[in-house]
C-alpha cells in the first residue's frame, strides 16, 4: 500500500462523506415525512413492479398498503434502518481514514510510526463493534416497529454476516494488541 496510501485515504474519507450526507438527507425526508403527513403513491415510486416489498441485509419489508399507497409507518423504519446504518458506516470509515492516517506518518513526520499502536487498536475495535451493531439495530428497529406500530408487513431477520464480520475485526483488534506489545519490547 506505500506509495499509495494518500489516495487510499482520499478515497476512504470520500466514502466517509457520502455515508454521512446520506445520513443527513435520510434525517432531513424522515423529518419532513412526520412534519408533512407524507402519503405515496407505490405506482409513482415504482413499488407495484415487485409486490410492493422490498428486501435487504436478510429482512423483506412490505411496503404497499392493499389500495395501492405507501404504509409510511413502514416507510420511515426504514428510513431510520437506513439513516443508522449510514451513520455506523461511516463511523467505520473514519477509523479506517484514521488507521491509514497513522501509517502515512501524518501525525509525527519525523518518527518511525507503525500501525501497531494503542489509539489503532481502539480503532480497529471500534470497527469490530460497529459492524456487529449494524445488524442488531436493524433488528431491534424491525422489532421495535413490529410491537410500538403493530406493523405486520416487517419480516423479522438478522444479517449474520455482519456479526460474523465484527468478530474476525475484535480479533484482528487482539491482534494489533499483540503487535503494540511487541513494539514495546514487553510481548518478546
Amino acid at each position: 500500500m506505500g506509495k499509495y496510501r494518500k489516495y487510499v485515504a482520499v478515497v476512504i474519507k470520500i466514502f466517509e462523506i457520502f455515508q454521512w450526507v446520506a445520513a443527513l438527507m435520510l434525517f432531513v425526508l424522515i423529518g419532513a415525512v412526520g412534519m408533512f403527513r407524507v402519503q405515496l403513491n407505490g405506482n409513482v415510486l415504482g413499488l407495484n413492479q415487485n409486490g410492493g416489498q422490498i428486501s435487504a441485509h436478510g429482512s423483506s419489508v412490505m411496503l404497499l398498503e392493499p389500495d395501492g399507497m405507501v404504509n409510511m409507518k413502514v416507510f420511515v423504519a426504514v428510513l431510520i434502518i437506513a439513516m443508522v446504518s449510514c451513520i455506523l458506516t461511516a463511523m467505520i470509515y473514519h477509523n479506517i481514514y484514521l488507521i491509514v492516517q497513522t501509517t502515512r506518518r501524518v501525525e509525527y513526520p519525523q518518527k518511525e510510526v507503525t500501525p501497531f499502536i494503542d489509539v489503532n487498536v481502539k480503532r480497529v475495535r471500534n470497527i469490530g463493534v460497529y459492524c456487529m451493531l449494524i445488524p442488531i439495530v436493524e433488528c431491534i428497529v424491525s422489532v421495535a416497529a413490529r410491537m410500538v406500530f403493530k406493523i405486520e408487513g416487517i419480516e423479522l431477520g438478522i444479517n449474520i454476516a455482519g456479526i460474523v464480520a465484527g468478530m474476525i475485526v475484535l480479533c484482528l483488534a487482539d491482534v494489533f494488541t499483540y503487535g503494540v506489545e511487541l513494539q514495546k519490547g514487553k510481548g518478546l
